[in-house]
């Protein structure tokens, strides 16, 4: 998880330098969710307690920070392999539910 998180700061930080309005990163599945949960500021306990922040082969997330200075993503959304776009998705509600999720375990 603590990768995901350096992951985070070197990606974003060289996408701020260089301008870039998107970035594609390709990885495996287990730091692909963990990416995936730490941009939505949910925390490591979260790993591999649901499906919905799994990614299969060939599957991706799209998403998108409001600016350089949001710690966390303001929205997200799945892509999948039969190329069906998910509806966007608000980091705020994710973490309303995993919190939710969390307190009724």
């Amino acid at each position: 998880f603590e990768r995901a998180i350096s992951n985070w700061d070197v990606i974003r930080s060289d996408a701020a330098s260089n301008s870039a309005d998107v970035t594609f990163i390709m990885c495996h599945g287990a730091i692909g969710q963990c990416m995936l949960l730490q941009a939505l500021g949910l925390e490591k306990k979260e790993y591999g307690k649901s499906r919905r922040y799994a990614l299969d082969n060939c599957e991706c997330f799209e998403i998108e920070f409001e600016s350089d200075e949001s710690e966390y993503s303001s929205r997200w959304r799945r892509i999948d392999t039969s190329q069906a776009v998910s509806e966007w998705q608000s980091t705020y509600s994710t973490q309303l539910v995993s919190t939710t999720l969390a307190t009724n375990r």
